[in-house]
């Protein structure tokens, strides 16, 4: 479960960091959002998975 965690934080993170690379702003806005909403998914992944 904590491996799966990871994974699902790490990959909107990276999504993120690379959108960010291609829109070029002057804020990494897209990596902030991408690691926030990975932290969320990953919370709703461990609570679905122990219910």
């Amino acid at each position: 479960m904590a491996f799966k965690m990871i994974v699902i934080i790490l990959v909107f993170t990276f999504g993120g960091m690379k959108l960010d690379d291609y829109l070029e702003p002057s804020f990494p806005v897209s990596t902030l959002f991408g690691a926030l909403l990975g932290s969320g998914m990953a919370i709703y992944s461990m609570i679905k998975d122990l219910t």
